[in-house]
């Protein structure tokens, strides 16, 4: 997004609108934990000096006589003995008690401090301030003499008040969560439920026999399951999932149950069933139509918020529907129908008959590229029936070579009804399978990078290789006159002819690069996604092995007279997300379900810690995090709030870690001065709060180099 689109944001009350929210929540899950140690500290009698949401930390702009110096603070203002502000580095908060600081640097001042006067204190007392006091004023002390401290120190308190004071930040944190979850619940929460909308061709789902508008009823143990909360969690960390599923066959309702095992599909390390969402039928009120599409250049025109009810005369209820007709008519123009209506509240709606889009014809190179293996094959496909195996390679069709592995679904496709015969490569054997009647196919599958090619009418997957097996003539690949049957793509590019808005087509970056390998075949992608989607005027970039310089290919449609029969079937149809609302009927239902989020919310950090060795990558800091209210603020309120429970719960568990300078560690050395009667010596304490302290500072940086280079990306 451009800056002058910010501007144009930032003049908007909408964007105000959201800002004050996002400020005003991620401010308070703050305010809510220093909060519980403020009060817990003045019920224990500890004299509370600073109360802080962010960090009072002086800032200086340039060096020298010529520097100036910033405000630490936005605002403070002392009320009795404790002075509240908002410091200018949002960051965390603090509550700055008499005799304790988490600065290591401050550690033996602080105890200094806390010895001004007062009351015999009692022996832990004592023992912790001789502990963490200067080594040199502790030799030059009498062995014998006691130590008096500051009876509204927090050394002064006993070691169970110490640890009620520590604690108090997380307790409030879990109690604010199961707050804020319960009166969202109260307002009505969206939620994506459990219905397939799609499925990854190869994917666990896929080869578990899973179909467009199943509806799954439970997850494991849990009932009316979510899908990101319940199905997407459940899966991420690799164990295998147990649903309980409803098909609806020929108006006919069975349940059955099925265990999957999850797998890592890309990249992100994360597993997941590949399974895609239900989405409805309307077009994304939200958002622009894509800009060059047959859905933008539609007569009539259409709409954002328009909701298709028919196509080519036949009713359609839900997306499944749609993408059936999509898919059967790819090769057609369409005709539409849609409703309209003047705002989401509107009850008078407006029926635009005869919408015609016209079809989008598939972009091309001009190169066949070599066959890959299979890499699935669905339960009671045709293929499965024919005895296809994973690991086959398509060597016939019909007895006759079987061409262009990426038009192989449209011409599968446009055989529907008829039988074919294939011959594969198993091994080092070429074997004949059964003849099997073709299927309509009513499923639409764009790959992503390093994930096969689907061909619904046989109910398979496979891979395209990156070796040139023949050019078609006429194409810009033969033109371009230095590409070669034989040769071994590695590296592909699309570049853009000019910067553009992320969404506008669907590709956020003006030049995408794809690594083409064994291991990880891309072509499809490469093909059906990145050149399908550029804009008009794009280039292509090929770099050959075992040559440095790429070769590119002349900007034009890349469509020339071979391809004029191939069309795409999505034509740039962008549906709004399928929600529901969940609202709890009651107070108790309400405080249940707030429970409920808040464990499931505690459980997700606790498992991501857990798996941290595969899912740093995923780690976000302020950046992310300020990025993620404002969505789910765009979204609703009763979203944010649901958020900022999971922020708040988010917030308990790392704090509880036993790190130190974190509430955990305090808690840890605590528990030792417990067990053996008196506290660490000065200096192990002091090393460890060094360590720990190095380690959060480490911790930040991390997460906002992670966070910067996600923005970058």
């Amino acid at each position: 997004m451009g800056l002058h689109l910010i501007a144009v944001d930032m003049l908007s009350l909408d964007f105000w609108y959201v800002a004050i929210q996002v400020v005003v929540g991620l401010g308070f899950v703050i305010f809510v934990h220093e909060l519980g140690h403020f009060l817990v500290a003045k019920a224990c009698g500890v004299k509370c000096e600073k109360f802080y949401v962010g960090f009072d930390v002086p800032i200086k702009l340039g060096w020298g006589k010529y520097g100036i110096k910033l405000p630490a603070a936005f605002f403070k203002r002392k009320w009795g003995e404790t002075e509240y502000g908002i410091g200018v580095i949002p960051l965390g908060g603090y509550v700055k008690m008499l005799g304790q600081d988490d600065n290591p640097h401050k550690i033996a001042e602080e105890v200094e401090r806390s010895k001004a006067g007062g009351e015999e204190p009692n022996a832990a007392a004592a023992a912790a301030a001789e502990e963490v006091a200067d080594e040199k004023a502790v030799e030059a002390a009498a062995p014998a003499r006691p130590v008096k401290l500051d009876p509204r120190s927090y050394l002064a308190k006993s070691v169970p008040q110490r640890m009620a004071i520590i604690s108090a930040g997380v307790i409030m944190n879990i109690i604010f969560a199961v707050i804020m979850a319960s009166v969202a619940y109260g307002i009505g929460v969206p939620y994506t439920p459990c219905i397939v909308g799609s499925l990854d061709p190869a994917g666990p789902a896929w080869k578990a026999g899973l179909r467009p508008g199943d509806v799954i009823l439970k997850v494991n143990d849990i009932d009316k399951p979510r899908f990101e909360e319940d199905l997407f969690r459940t899966a991420a960390y690799g164990d295998p999932v147990t649903l309980l599923v409803e098909r609806r066959e020929g108006g006919v309702a069975r349940t059955f149950t099925v265990t999957i095992q999850p797998a890592v599909l890309d990249d992100s390390d994360i597993h997941r069933l590949g399974i895609g969402a239900m989405s409805t039928v309307t077009l994304e009120p939200r958002k622009p139509l894509p800009k060059g599409s047959p859905v933008a250049r539609a007569a009539p025109a259409l709409q954002p918020g328009d909701t298709i009810v028919e196509v080519q005369g036949t009713p359609i209820r839900n997306q499944v529907e749609l993408f059936a007709a999509l898919a059967r008519h790819c090769d057609e123009q369409l005709s539409i129908t849609v409703e309209r209506r003047g705002s989401p509240d509107a009850t008078n709606v407006e029926r635009i008959e005869k919408v015609l889009i016209e079809r989008t014809p598939k972009r091309g190179l001009g190169l066949v590229m070599s066959w890959g293996s299979v890499a699935g094959v669905q339960p009671d496909s045709p293929a499965e029936k024919a005895g296809m195996k994973e690991g086959d390679v398509i060597v016939k069709v019909d007895g006759q070579d079987p061409g262009d592995p990426m038009t192989f679904p449209d011409r599968m496709r446009g055989r529907a009804g008829q039988t074919v015969v294939l011959t594969v490569r198993r091994g080092n054997q070429d074997v004949e399978l059964r003849p099997v009647e073709v299927r309509v196919p009513t499923e639409i599958h764009l790959p992503d990078e390093g994930r096969p090619l689907s061909a619904p009418a046989l109910g398979i997957a496979y891979h395209v290789g990156n070796v040139i097996a023949a050019i078609e003539p006429g194409s810009p690949a033969e033109k371009s006159g230095k590409l070669a049957v034989g040769n071994l793509i590695t590296f592909a590019v699309v570049v853009q002819p000019r910067a553009r808005e992320e969404d506008e087509r669907g590709l956020p970056k003006e030049e995408t690069e794809v690594k083409l390998s064994a291991d990880k075949p891309s072509w499809a992608y490469f093909q059906e996604t990145l050149v399908q989607l550029a804009m008009d005027g794009s280039k292509v970039r090929l770099t050959v092995h075992g040559s440095k310089e790429p070769i590119e290919l002349a900007p034009q449609e890349f469509q020339y007279p071979s391809r004029a029969k191939w069309f795409a079937p999505r034509r740039g149809f962008r549906l709004k997300e399928f929600k529901e609302i969940r609202k709890a009927e009651g107070f108790g239902e309400a405080a249940s379900l707030g429970l409920r989020e808040t464990k499931e919310s505690v459980l997700m950090v606790v498992d991501f810690i857990k798996h941290i060795d595969r899912l740093w990558k995923h780690a976000g800091g302020p950046i992310a995090i300020v990025g993620a209210a404002a969505h789910y603020a765009d979204r609703g309120f009763a979203d944010l709030l649901i958020f900022l429970a999971m922020l708040s719960a988010n917030l308990a568990v790392i704090n509880s870690l036993p790190i130190p300078v974190l509430d955990g560690g305090h808690f840890m050395f605590l528990t030792i001065e417990g067990i053996r009667r008196k506290p660490l010596s000065e200096r192990a304490f002091v090393i460890c709060s060094y360590m720990g302290f190095l380690f959060i500072l480490g911790l930040m940086v991390f997460v906002i180099t992670l966070d910067i280079s996600r923005l970058i990306r």
